[in-house]
């Protein structure tokens, strides 16, 4: 069986040169049929290709959490803001009161709540509970017939509803844990900041609440309020 590969190149959006894009072409002279192999750029910024060398020297603007300038291939997206992959990789440690596991938080959340690190925390444990405590929302998102099992499944309403039994579930782990005296004091946040920072995510439902005044009110309001 003969069979012609053919490499696709585009040209670099600064320079002009032409960048391999390793999309790579296969046609079988034999059975006549045509496949692929891999579909990925070189590099790209705003969905233009982009050469390594050009990337290196071509500044897009400030990192808004240092300040540095920024080159395009040291630069990050999170959502519209522009990020340095060294503060994209700098993580914060997260502490889960449900089971005790300490663990590294990257990334667009790092990025999102840089200024309120109890929110920052307050997300990064709902995340970790909806996918290491409660499997359903995971379970419904990567089987259609599971999904299909639960009464007027909709992802986005369905993803709120287990967001918020996390919080909640979580809240109550930590006021538990004051109340016992237990909640380690080596712990990354204070816990009453903790409970706060659940308040400022969004789509809390009601319940959600009224059980962070409702634990605030026997707990006590958290001493400071520093930011990130």
């Amino acid at each position: 069986m003969s069979a012609e590969w053919r490499k696709e190149t585009v040209p670099c959006q600064f320079c002009g040169d032409e960048v391999p894009t390793g999309h790579t072409e296969c046609w079988c002279e034999d059975c006549e049929r045509e496949w692929f192999l891999g579909k990925r750029t070189c590099f790209t910024w705003h969905d233009d290709v982009v050469c390594s060398q050009c990337a290196s020297r071509h500044e897009v603007g400030a990192c808004v959490v240092c300040g540095r300038q920024i080159s395009i291939q040291d630069a990050q997206l999170a959502e519209s803001e522009l990020v340095c992959r060294g503060c994209w990789d700098t993580h914060q440690l997260v502490w889960c009161p449900k089971c005790g596991v300490t663990f590294k938080q990257f990334g667009y959340l790092k990025i999102a709540f840089r200024q309120n690190r109890p929110g920052l925390h307050a997300a990064a444990l709902v995340t970790h509970y909806r996918h290491s405590h409660v499997k359903s929302h995971d379970r419904a998102w990567s089987n259609r017939h599971y999904a299909n099992a639960i009464p007027g499944y909709d992802y986005d309403e369905y993803k709120a509803k287990v967001n918020n039994q996390a919080k909640r579930q979580l809240i109550r782990a930590i006021a538990k844990q004051l109340k016992e005296n237990t909640y380690p004091e080596t712990a990354p946040i204070d816990a009453r900041r903790l409970i706060r920072g659940f308040g400022d995510l969004q789509e809390n439902d009601e319940k959600t609440k009224q059980l962070i005044e409702a634990v605030i009110a026997k707990v006590g309001e958290p001493t400071n309020e520093p930011g990130y």
